[in-house]
C-alpha cells in the first residue's frame, strides 16, 4: 500500500510582504529605504556642483594670480600702446548682477509653487544673461577693431584671456539654467533649481572679482 507524504507549505497569509525579513521581524527592504533614495540624489547632485565650483575656482585663481602678478611687476599699466577697459563693462556688471537676482527670485517663486513667476524670473536670468555674453562679445570685436589682439601686449592677451574663460563658463551655467527651467516644466524634481541657481551665482561672483581686478 503506497503512503502519500504530505509536505508542509507555508500559507500566503503566512509570508510577510517583504522577504527575507530583517533582525526586528519587518521588512528589511521596507521603512525609509525609498525615501531616502531621492535625499541620496540631492546631495549627490549639490556635492558634483561644488565639486565643479571648486575646479573653477582653482582655474580661475590661477589666471587671476598670473595677472596680478605681471601688474605689480610692470612699471606702467597697461603697457604702452595698450588701452584700459573698454567702455560699457560697468553695465555689463550690473546686468549680470540683475540677472543674479532674477535667479534668486525664481528660487523663492518655486518654494512657494509660483510657478509662472518662476518661469518669469527664470527667463528673464537667462536673457540677461544672454546679452551680457553678447556684450563682452562687442567689446572683443571693439578691441580687435583697434588692433589690440591677443597678441598685442600682456594687459590685453589678459583681458581676453580672462573674459573668455568666464563666457565659456556664463554659457555653461546658461545651459544649467535652462535645463532646471525644463525639469520644472517637466514637473521633475525641484532641486536641480537651486543646484543650478547656486552655480549662476557663483559665475555672478567669479565676474565681479574679474571686473575689480581688470579694473585696478
Amino acid at each position: 500500500m503506497n503512503s502519500t507524504k504530505t509536505l508542509d507549505r507555508p500559507r500566503l497569509d503566512d509570508i510577510p510582504p517583504v522577504w527575507p525579513p530583517d533582525d526586528n521581524g519587518g521588512g528589511g527592504g521596507g521603512g525609509d529605504s525609498g525615501s531616502s533614495e531621492p535625499e541620496a540624489e540631492f546631495f549627490s547632485g549639490r556635492l558634483g556642483v561644488w565639486l565643479v565650483m571648486a575646479g573653477v575656482g582653482m582655474i580661475f585663481f590661477a589666471f587671476i594670480a598670473t595677472y596680478v602678478f605681471m601688474r605689480l611687476d610692470a612699471d606702467t599699466w597697461p603697457p604702452s600702446g595698450g588701452a584700459r577697459l573698454p567702455k560699457g563693462m560697468g553695465y555689463g556688471t550690473l546686468i549680470i548682477a540683475f540677472s543674479s537676482l532674477s535667479v534668486g527670485l525664481g528660487q523663492g517663486a518655486i518654494r512657494r509653487g509660483a510657478r509662472q513667476r518662476f518661469f518669469l524670473c527664470f527667463g528673464v536670468a537667462i536673457t540677461f544673461g544672454a546679452l551680457f555674453c553678447v556684450m563682452q562679445t562687442w567689446f572683443w570685436y571693439r578691441l580687435l577693431d583697434a588692433g589690440l589682439g591677443l597678441g598685442g601686449n600682456r594687459f590685453t592677451s589678459s583681458y581676453f584671456a580672462l573674459t573668455a574663460l568666464h563666457v565659456a563658463h556664463v554659457l555653461g551655467g546658461l545651459a544649467y539654467l535652462a535645463f532646471a527651467l525644463w525639469s520644472v516644466f517637466r514637473r521633475a524634481d525641484h532641486e536641480i533649481v537651486d543646484n543650478a541657481a547656486m552655480f549662476w551665482h557663483f559665475v555672478g561672483f567669479i565676474w565681479l572679482v574679474l571686473f575689480l581686478v581688470l579694473s585696478l
